[in-house]
């Protein structure tokens, strides 16, 4: 059988409490132990986070104390607790909480929306799981929350409409960058809340892909602008090794045009001097573009 909650939080205070060398006390409150923990060197990042989060719980003597219906988020964050304490810092494992929407069954619906709110402030800022308990323990942390979240009231932590509105005056403050929902905190199915109170979530690979597709899209663009009419058309005349160079013909430099072009070993044979004797024997219905380059140079 899995240990419950309160025997995770204890098993944890055991592990701490084996790594410190001495104590000053003898009641070995979670308070103390944490404070003398934190002290020591070399302690993993990571650890140090999770421990500065169990900061903010409450607790009486050695007693976790939590409201019945968020018990599966202590459960899953102390099993990550757990992991991290029992392995070495290099195998120390990533820190996200999964919350899935069904874990909120038991919750009514205005609990539900409560806990959506707490979570998309959460998301606001890098230490999300940190913030989220700090909602979860609000009697405790409310100093806390409401001098990182500025449009935040104190007495609207249990207040939907006002969380909400909190919320939208903080997006329009644009003092806090919208991190990534999958920093810290993985929310599953979450996406029919998210929609009902038009919550936009950052997605940089989104961002990118959509510049592609317009990239694509204005390439694509370029290459089937041709000319519409004979007026756009250039004559091409070869005048050295590089490259075929764009010249418009006119009344003053035809002769020269022919005389090049019939000295030139091009492999564009545009207004050929002998080709364009014969179209001139064609049919006159045939409105090919040297044909009617040659008439211009007659005039």
């Amino acid at each position: 059988m899995e240990p419950n909650v309160k025997d995770k939080f204890k098993q944890i205070l055991t592990i701490l409490r084996s790594k410190i060398k001495a104590i000053p006390v003898t009641d070995y409150k979670p308070g103390i132990i944490f404070y003398y923990f934190l002290k020591l060197n070399g302690i993993n990042p990571k650890i140090r986070y999770l421990i500065e989060i169990m900061k903010v719980m409450k607790y009486e003597q050695n007693e976790l104390v939590f409201e019945p219906k968020y018990e599966i988020f202590y459960s899953r964050f102390f099993d990550i607790v757990l992991r991290n304490l029992k392995e070495s810092k290099k195998n120390a494992e990533d820190i996200i909480l999964n919350i899935d929407i069904e874990d909120l069954n038991h919750f009514n619906d205005n609990e539900k929306k409560i806990v959506f709110w707490y979570i998309e402030f959460s998301l606001l800022v890098e230490s999300a799981l940190l913030l989220l308990f700090c909602f979860l323990n609000h009697e405790k942390n409310d100093t806390k929350l409401t001098s990182t979240f500025t449009y935040l009231k104190e007495n609207s932590l249990d207040n939907v409409e006002e969380l909400q509105k909190s919320y939208k005056m903080q997006i329009k403050g644009n003092e806090l960058k919208k991190i990534n929902k999958n920093k810290e905190l993985n929310l599953i199915g979450f996406e029919s809340l998210e929609l009902q109170n038009n919550i936009k979530k950052n997605s940089t690979q989104k961002k990118r892909n959509g510049n592609g597709e317009k990239k694509i899209k204005s390439i694509e663009k370029s290459k089937l602008n041709f000319p519409e009419n004979n007026a756009n058309i250039k004559v091409l005349s070869k005048n050295d090794n590089n490259i075929n160079k764009i010249e418009e013909p006119s009344k003053k430099n035809s002769s020269s045009l022919i005389k090049k072009q019939n000295n030139a070993n091009s492999t564009t044979k545009i207004l050929n001097i002998e080709e364009s004797m014969e179209l001139k024997n064609k049919n006159t219905s045939e409105k090919k573009i040297g044909f009617i380059f040659w008439e211009k140079y007659q005039k």
